[in-house]
């Protein structure tokens, strides 16, 4: 916008006899005068008496147009940065609930994928070490406050917005954010939700999907994203031999060691003659190892492969 009307006002000022009739002075003087209408507002040198008709009528847009769009372009600046405050017209955009480990790694993933994403990010942590981060860039927000706030939402324009990500690390109320946004705000495109809890995860996920009501909503786990990416690169090649099972080493058993596991049973990565040792000093999780015993009758679902698993204490 602001090339073209440019350009227009310098075509239309060559038209005139306002630059005079020297070549080549009359040229720079002619984009003098343009830009003497988004600098000065033409204060200073007038409107040309003379020229085509057709190259007044350009200049007496441009001498409104100029001004309006300095004026607009300085309000917006001084709205976004010196007022901290978010656009009138913001639309479109994405909103991050909560700006953690989680929600740092989907906002790099956008970035990379459309660096110009209008973001903004809600989230009352003032100590949050990634607020330098966001305060360089013009294309996102930080809004600090709580999210579960009906006036915080309003504020971070949520109802215009096409993307909402919930990513604290607290499932319940991601759920009820979620939920939420499904119902009040429903031109919202896709709202992914963060679970923390495997078995939750898994659970409304299977449950919710088939219901058309709920297709917006996409729920994902962190740790179970990290496990399909670590199993794609510990894959065993294929010609290691029908009875040549592997073993599988786990140092330690925390959140990550859990979900990596359990992605591998529900996978079926695992083969009948493999093998898996888990060595932690203390289990995060509630651990039964009963159900990994080779009998089919008592366990049929884990029928489908044998697996030696043992429980080490580390000293």
């Amino acid at each position: 916008m602001f090339i073209s009307v440019l350009l227009s006002s310098w075509t239309a000022f060559l038209c005139t006899s306002m630059p005079g009739d020297e070549v080549p002075v009359r040229y720079f003087k002619a984009m003098y005068f343009a830009a003497n209408l988004f600098i000065f507002g033409a204060l200073d040198i007038g409107f040309p008496h003379s020229g085509s008709t057709f190259a007044l009528i350009v200049l007496w847009i441009c001498y409104f147009i100029a001004p309006a769009f300095t004026i607009s372009y300085a309000y917006i600046v001084i709205e976004e940065k010196l007022l901290n405050r978010l656009p009138f017209h913001l639309k479109n955009h994405s909103v991050f609930f909560g700006m953690g480990r989680t929600g740092m790694f989907l906002f790099e993933s956008l970035r990379r994928t459309t660096p110009q994403e209008k973001t903004v990010i809600i989230d009352r942590n003032l100590q949050n070490p990634n607020i330098p981060l966001f305060e360089k860039s013009r294309s996102v927000w930080w809004v600090r406050n709580d999210f579960e706030q009906e006036k915080v939402l309003l504020e971070a324009k949520v109802n215009k917005a096409k993307r909402v990500y919930i990513t604290t690390n607290n499932d319940l109320q991601n759920l009820l954010a979620a939920f939420r946004c499904l119902n009040q705000y429903p031109q919202i495109e896709k709202i992914y939700c963060h679970l923390q809890n495997y078995t939750m995860h898994h659970d409304f996920t299977d449950s919710l999907k088939p219901i058309r009501d709920y297709e917006k909503i996409r729920f994902f786990n962190a740790y179970t994203s990290a496990a399909k990416e670590v199993l794609k690169l510990i894959r065993p090649p294929e010609d290691t031999g029908p009875d040549k099972g592997k073993v599988y080493v786990f140092m330690g058993f925390g959140h990550f060691g859990h979900t990596l596991f359990d992605e591998m049973s529900r996978s079926n990565y695992l083969d009948k003659n493999d093998e898996v040792i888990i060595a932690t000093l203390k289990p995060k999780f509630a651990f039964d190892m009963s159900k990994f015993k080779w009998d089919r009758e008592m366990n049929p679902s884990f029928s489908r492969w044998k697996q030696l698993c043992m429980m080490l204490t580390m000293n």
